[in-house]
């Protein structure tokens, strides 16, 4: 290209994985980690969602993680990071796969193109583990699929990317439109796209209902997400919330700007746009950084179709942006390069005052203590794992309660541990 393609390549490969041996070196438990781990952990246990842990999500990113649990006898978040940036790896391969077939990119910008799509995923909270990452494989699977031809196997593997999140189903609105504006066999295909999204669906509530034994009326009471619902009619939306949020997708917006000499002409861009408009629907409800992956994916995919290799410009924009994201990633994770240490010290302080094994209620961001602790919550089946409840403080008198928020009970006992001040509480059937 403009610059020594080899000596390029290697440089820009030390970068990458400096900066993903950074970031998973320095991951630590977020908050969504523990409730989808904790989940699964019950899974390889043996016990079944919405049946013995109540569940308000899609399961199978559970399922996939369950078998982690049985090759350490302890927890270790690196196993269960490492597999997802294994899931990572594999959408930028397909995303390379993509891009360089259908788009007419070179192997060599084709390349640096999947980098920065997986740098712009880990620096928007990629580097957690979230349903996001597993629902864009599924969707960038579909798309190679769908471009290759194989309707049916398209529409199962979008009906796949709502068994890793419920949003998910909104890709087919995508498709649905790319099937109208680019195909002859409308119909047809159609119907085929359609049959594949069904198929996965009554695979997936003929193994809950029929060979687990879930109520069917009780499964989609909880995917329903009617809990959620309750606390998003709480939610006010924020615009700077909201735009800092999505800085990782604007910084990649900004680089589809500065590319955009085929933006007039190129009709192909049209599904991305969709995509990416569909994509941001649930970001009105709450702006986490990961709510934005999907339309990054999205993003990156216009990108490819904007590209014109004949600019000298386009390629220095685009290698000015991977440098960004790399500094961007690594300072990210550098920042929080203690979280993980403290995580463990105050496992060790709690275990002093709480034994392994026991049945303990965790409010707060020490629900990760489910996991490094092997404490078993004793709710689950009510509210499983949830961030939020509407249970009664009689709820918790006869449960171990160990809580960042004030406890409304009169043998509540507040402990400083490593700076933090927790609440326990004793069982009432228990206290001496």
């Amino acid at each position: 290209m403009f610059i020594n393609s080899k000596i390029l390549n290697l440089i820009l490969i030390l970068l990458f994985t400096y900066a993903m041996y950074f970031s998973i070196n320095n991951t630590y438990i977020s908050y969504d980690a523990s409730y989808y781990l904790n989940v699964a952990k019950d899974i390889s246990e043996g016990l079944v969602p919405y049946k013995d842990i109540f569940l308000s999500y899609t399961p199978l990113m559970m399922y996939m993680n369950a078998p982690i649990f049985y090759m350490d006898s302890g927890f270790n978040i690196k196993l269960f990071l490492g597999f997802q940036y294994v899931l990572i790896l594999i959408s930028a391969f397909l995303y390379y796969q993509i891009v360089s077939r259908y788009y007419n990119l070179t192997n060599h910008v084709a390349f640096l193109f999947s980098l920065i799509f997986v740098l712009a995923i880990l620096c928007s909270e990629g580097n957690y583990i979230n349903l996001e990452i597993y629902m864009i494989l599924a969707v960038l699977s579909a798309i190679w699929l769908f471009q290759s031809n194989y309707m049916l196997l398209a529409g199962i593997l979008l009906g796949v990317s709502f068994l890793f999140k419920q949003y998910g189903v909104l890709n087919f609105v995508i498709f649905y439109y790319w099937i109208v504006v680019t195909d002859r066999k409308k119909l047809y295909n159609f119907f085929l796209l359609s049959l594949g999204g069904i198929i996965s669906l009554l695979t997936y509530l003929f193994y809950f209902v029929f060979i687990e034994n879930v109520d069917l009326i009780k499964l989609l009471s909880q995917i329903s997400g009617y809990d959620y619902l309750q606390k998003s009619i709480e939610y006010n939306f924020r615009y700077l919330e909201w735009i800092t949020s999505a800085k990782i997708l604007l910084l990649v917006i900004f680089l589809n700007t500065l590319i955009r000499t085929k933006f007039q002409r190129n009709f192909r861009l049209s599904p991305w746009f969709i995509g990416i408009t569909i994509s941001l629907l649930p970001t009105t409800v709450q702006s986490y950084q990961h709510y934005f992956l999907p339309a990054i994916m999205y993003s990156m995919l216009m990108l490819a179709t904007l590209f014109d290799l004949n600019r000298k410009r386009n390629f220095y924009a685009t290698l000015l942006i991977f440098n960004t994201l790399t500094v961007v990633l690594i300072y990210k994770t550098y920042k929080y390069r203690d979280v993980y240490h403290d995580q463990i010290v105050l496992s060790k302080k709690v275990l002093d005052i709480i034994p392994s094994e026991t049945k303990v209620f965790l409010e707060g961001d020490i629900r990760i203590l489910y996991l490094l602790n092997n404490y078993t919550n004793p709710l689950r089946d009510r509210i499983g794992y949830s961030y939020f409840h509407y249970l009664e403080p009689n709820d918790f008198e006869k449960l171990n309660v160990l809580s960042l928020h004030r406890l409304e009970s009169p043998e509540a006992k507040i402990i400083s541990l490593n700076g933090v001040k927790v609440y326990f509480k004793k069982a009432k059937l228990f206290d001496e």
